[in-house]
């Protein structure tokens, strides 16, 4: 029997209270209901796997656009938040092989499936401008814990041998595959060079593919998320016994959520997109999620900070689903992280 993790928890209440998080400072316009999928964009879709419940990419190249979300710089969150062990580790990797996250680092495609393990699988493809031979050398001289390697196809894996870390695969100098195991990096491996008739890659799947489509207007960042088809969540945790009601409807119509990022310098554009079931119209939907807004709004003890968050927020049905559209200030950002 599949387990569902604390992932697919996640994932639940992200799909329900994603959209409530942030203020609608002012309209953001989409000029397209689809993106472009970008060539990038097409070749990692090409070597994930099929039948995912969980896809996601981040831009790299846009993070130092805003200083809320300049992780990779000297100053950002990676150095300033981490322990001085870990900043040791982060550096003696960069120098070993001789990467600059800030302008090596391109993108990351991420995609996690369920399993029959505690945890769920998940695929990652990197790119990153590298040399792999220095790569090598850190993984078999400096990387801690027991690993081993060896070639499958013409490409080295790294693999754990106690299974406490990723696998790894370096596929080329532009791009670097990461598995929760290495059965996954070779199927990756697989579909990589052209044989993914043996292991269905993401384009195989043509309700996912539309959904990247969707999703490929956010140029910095994106997500899709399919529901679990087995979980069974409550939302009792501060909330009235009639929000949870509502939050559970809106959870048992909802089938895929969307989400989409473009980082600017002054705030972030983005959107949410929910997918409801079939038997479930957009129009009920959108218009149960503003009830759960308006009920939210009138919860006795929500603070003048979280009202303010939630004021203008409102849910629209839109084509096959419901959109809550948001630019989010970096005074609001500001607000809502503490910083």
């Amino acid at each position: 029997m599949k387990r569902i993790s604390s992932f697919s928890k996640m994932t639940a209440l992200m799909f329900v209270a994603v959209g409530l998080l942030f203020t609608a400072c002012e309209p953001y316009q989409f000029q397209a209901l689809k993106g472009t999928v970008t060539t990038e964009a097409k070749n990692a879709i090409d070597v994930l796997p099929a039948d995912v419940m969980y896809v996601a990419m981040m831009n790299t190249q846009d993070l130092d656009n805003n200083e809320f979300t300049d992780v990779l710089g000297p100053q950002g969150a990676i150095y300033g938040n981490s322990s001085q062990e870990g900043v040791a580790m982060l550096m003696s990797f960069l120098e070993v092989t001789n990467l600059d996250p800030e302008e090596d680092l391109q993108s990351i495609y991420l995609a996690v499936s369920e399993s029959d393990r505690s945890q769920p699988d998940f695929s990652a493809v990197v790119y990153v401008e590298n040399d792999p031979e220095s790569l090598e050398n850190y993984l078999e001289n400096y990387a801690t814990g027991t690993k081993q390697m060896r070639n499958y196809k013409g490409i080295n894996i790294f693999e754990s041998t106690d299974g406490d870390a990723p696998s790894v695969g370096l596929a080329n100098e532009e791009m670097v595959l990461f598995g929760s195991s290495s059965v996954l990096i070779e199927a990756m491996i697989d579909r990589l060079q052209g044989e993914a008739s043996v292991t269905p890659a993401l384009s195989s799947d043509d309700d996912m593919m539309a959904l990247v489509e969707d999703a490929a207007i956010g140029g910095s960042g994106w997500f899709i998320g399919k529901k679990p088809a087995d979980a069974n969540l409550g939302f009792n945790n501060n909330m009235t016994d009639s929000m949870a009601r509502d939050a559970m409807q809106i959870w048992s119509a909802l089938d895929y959520a969307v989400g989409t990022l473009n980082i600017e310098g002054d705030g972030f554009d983005s959107q949410v997109l929910f997918y409801p079931s079939e038997n479930v119209s957009t129009d009920d939907m959108a218009s149960l999620m503003n009830g759960l807004i308006a009920a939210a709004k009138a919860f006795p003890e929500i603070e003048a900070q979280q009202l303010e968050v939630l004021d203008d927020l409102r849910a629209k049905a839109s084509g096959d689903y419901v959109r809550i559209a948001m630019y989010i200030d970096n005074n609001m950002i500001q607000t809502v992280s503490g910083r």
